[in-house]
């Protein structure tokens, strides 16, 4: 993965130390910093006219267009909502869609053992 990151050290396991950090921040899925990864590309689709929502939803319009400067919350819980859907509809759909996830991660966790920190 060092073309995400071309300018940082080749150490696999700093590599693999900073890698295991940002995911662990996104475990706590309604803290602030998961919450900040999943509404701010709403909040940009949103803004470009990718995502549409019923207009009766005018505080959560409103809410999506000021993010991260407004009702953070209620932007947030939508995001996530939003997301936990088309996630369900997308695997619904075809079954095969995440194979690539599982596949993905199956592959780390032979590299890379998972490791609970509390």
């Amino acid at each position: 993965m060092k073309w995400i990151a071309p300018n940082q050290s080749a150490d696999r396991e700093l590599s693999i130390v900073a890698v295991r950090e940002a995911i662990g921040r996104l475990l706590p899925g309604k803290e602030p910093h998961a919450g900040f990864c999943r509404a701010l590309p709403l909040n940009r689709f949103f803004a470009h006219n990718r995502v549409h929502i019923a207009s009766h939803l005018t505080e959560t319009i409103e809410a999506l267009r000021s993010y991260p400067r407004g009702d953070n919350y209620h932007a947030e819980t939508f995001a996530r909502a939003t997301h936990n859907i088309d996630l369900m509809n997308r695997a619904k759909e075809d079954p095969n869609t995440f194979a690539w996830a599982r596949s993905f991660w199956n592959s780390n966790l032979t590299i890379v053992p998972c490791v609970f920190h509390e």
